[in-house]
């Protein structure tokens, strides 16, 4: 975007695909500037400021939006959930479906395209664009068209769905047990088993202890949706 009829082409189009017409367009103009283009150019402004309201702007949109999904949910299950909604990956996906990554202004040496972070980033800076421009009503309206809030709650904390499930069935606590593990210390993998009662009921391996035990009642969850 080299030129001032690029930069109008480029605002016009992302405003059409976000659903969102500013009043102010040097606010979007702000959320598309990343700092290695701000650098390079000689600006005294980049999207980092916006990252930073649009982030909180982001997580009270899906915070109230949870909360009212999932009446019967308690916090620390809620806050999961928020974070598996606005983690970089989903973030990133929701700033390709309205089109960021085609009207971001990058530095040279990005010229391969921005990376999940970046998009992520820019996500977050143009929710904090709207939010200033439009209010916290408008921005729902942006949050909810492009990021999904459709959790599968149980993917959410394993471990704690599947105690859930065993208790309510009267089978106990679920016991996990660490079977072996294989690689260097700094790069080791974990394997793990889930046991009740005596029976075995999944096994999962992962680069953490933790995210095998994950893994391990996540199995087994599947296998007792099963019966």
């Amino acid at each position: 975007m080299a030129d001032s009829q690029d930069l109008e082409r480029s605002i016009e189009a992302l405003q059409k695909a976000v659903g969102y017409r500013f009043s102010d367009t040097q606010l979007l103009i702000e959320a598309l500037t990343h700092s290695s283009f701000a650098n390079e150019s000689g600006l005294s402004y980049c999207n980092e400021r916006l990252e930073f309201l649009g982030d909180s702007v982001i997580g009270l949109c899906v915070a109230e939006e949870l909360f009212i999904r999932y009446p019967s949910e308690r916090e620390g299950r809620l806050t999961k959930m928020r974070a598996r909604v606005v983690c970089c990956e989903a973030l990133a996906n929701a700033a390709r479906t309205a089109g960021l990554a085609d009207h971001l202004r990058l530095g040279k040496a990005l010229k391969n395209g921005a990376t999940d972070s970046i998009l992520a980033d820019a996500f977050e800076a143009l929710l904090g664009a709207v939010y200033l421009d439009g209010g916290i009503e408008r921005a729902m309206e942006v949050v909810l068209k492009f990021i999904s809030l459709d959790v599968d709650v149980d993917a959410c904390d394993p471990k704690s769905a599947l105690q859930e499930r065993l208790q309510h069935q009267g089978l106990g606590a679920p016991k996990y047990k660490l079977e072996r593990t294989s690689g260097p210390p700094h790069d080791a993998t974990f394997w793990v088993s889930v046991w009740c009662g005596g029976r075995l009921l999944g096994r999962g391996r992962g680069k953490t202890r933790k995210e095998a035990e994950a893994l391990a009642a996540s199995e087994a969850l599947s296998k007792l949706s099963e019966k």
